[in-house]
């Protein structure tokens, strides 16, 4: 039996590739959403717009982009650029509602969590790269 923690990390695993894969081209190349640069997804990091901290938003598809470590990392999610291009994608209604889920409180239980680790390897498994 695996604790919370040890849930969440492997959630956060499959979810970062998931993210990455699904950015990726069929050679396995994707830009990095806030500076453009091109690498293999496997170099690449799950940028959270939200920050990762909250849990009601870690794990959603509309808060979560490709994003190069100098970005991520570096750059500290080179946040003025994602937040305009992010607002731009989404359009003011889906933006505005993803802030809404992120003001939420939300913990997940062990059995959520499998749940949603089993969703996401489905979700990969179905990805070509």
């Amino acid at each position: 039996m695996k604790t919370k923690s040890e849930l969440i990390k492997e959630a956060d695993s499959i979810f970062s590739q998931y993210i990455r894969k699904k950015s990726a081209d069929w050679r396995g190349d994707a830009g990095c959403y806030t500076c453009c640069k091109r690498f293999h997804w496997k170099q690449l990091q799950c940028g959270h717009f939200l920050k990762r901290g909250n849990m009601s938003t870690r794990f959603d598809e509309d808060n979560c982009r490709v994003q190069c470590a100098s970005c991520n990392v570096w750059n500290e999610g080179n946040y003025k650029k994602y937040t305009e291009k992010l607002k731009r994608e989404l359009g003011d209604e889906r933006f505005n509602a993803l802030i809404e889920r992120g003001k939420k409180y939300k913990q997940y239980s062990n059995e959520n969590l499998s749940l949603l680790i089993k969703e996401l390897k489905q979700k990969n498994e179905s990805l070509q790269c």
